[in-house]
């Protein structure tokens, strides 16, 4: 399949998606997925009156693997619509590796993605060249048990920088990166958890983002979509994108109960906290 996701993909990681155009719309990245290997899981689908033939069983067959059954292989691909010729991203994927995460740079000159392997331990945050296919590391996570997979990959307008999200230090943090993968600083730090990224104001040089501290009383967000867990406080701060660590004061710049999207205008001049 191409430019189309599996069963699994939606399923484990959250992705649904299986093409995206580059800044100018000239090229198009998109993944194939080999499911020749996978085992076809039968789903019988019952008699129903609404059924058409009337009161026929139906057998389907659905590409499904089972724990430790070959996974599909996904390639990553980048075409250009004007020679139409489609250029391979080395990825080094096989039945055992999603690719995942896939996103343009900013100017179109790379395509990142993140390489994760089937045990969810290793993520690799790798950039390639569209042209050429030709791959490169930024960087690397690695846990002994698990990584979270998540979407904290943010960058920056200068097309030099951007943050990322890690959980190295057992608390989930931002920091802040360079393409060549040099970490410049932590962002965050401490016994919190830094829960998501609300606003990058690049202007002023502030990050603005939500917060789970525990030892308070537990707290169900507004949105009701996320619960914060035992003795946790969900609330929103912000933090100089240099990594000095300052916090500007304010209303709600101390851990206060509110929604885990609290949304702000694009001037990061207002909030509105649910």
């Amino acid at each position: 399949m191409n430019g189309k996701t599996d069963w699994v993909y939606p399923e484990e990681l959250d992705q649904r998606e299986a093409f995206w155009w580059s800044p100018d719309g000239r090229k198009i990245a998109c993944l194939q997925f080999d499911e020749r290997t996978v085992y076809r899981f039968p789903i019988i689908h019952e008699l129903t009156a609404d059924r058409k033939p009337a009161f026929e069983t139906m057998l389907e067959l659905e590409r499904y693997p089972k724990a430790g059954k070959p996974y599909p292989t996904v390639k990553l691909f980048v075409i250009d619509l004007e020679t139409k010729n489609p250029v391979e991203v080395g990825t080094e994927s096989g039945p055992d590796v999603y690719i995942t995460r896939i996103a343009w740079r900013k100017d179109g000159g790379e395509l990142f993605f993140q390489r994760l392997n089937r045990l969810q331990n290793r993520l690799e945050l790798k950039a390639a060249n569209p042209t050429t296919g030709e791959t490169r590391t930024i960087l690397v996570e690695e846990e002994e048990c698990y990584i979270n997979l998540h979407e904290d990959f943010y960058q920056l307008g200068d097309n030099r920088h951007f943050i990322w999200s890690s959980e190295r230090t057992g608390w989930k943090h931002l920091y802040l990166y360079d393409y060549s993968g040099k970490l410049i600083a932590p962002l965050t730090r401490g016994e919190s958890e830094a829960s998501a990224v609300s606003l990058v104001d690049e202007k002023n040089g502030w990050v603005y983002f939500t917060i789970q501290v525990y030892g308070g009383p537990s707290h169900r967000n507004s949105n009701a979509c996320q619960t914060a867990g035992p003795k946790a406080q969900l609330g929103y701060i912000v933090w100089e994108l240099d990594g000095r660590g300052t916090t500007r004061r304010g209303k709600n710049s101390s851990p206060q109960p509110t929604s885990s999207t609290t949304p702000f205008t694009p001037s990061a001049t207002c909030a509105f906290p649910k």
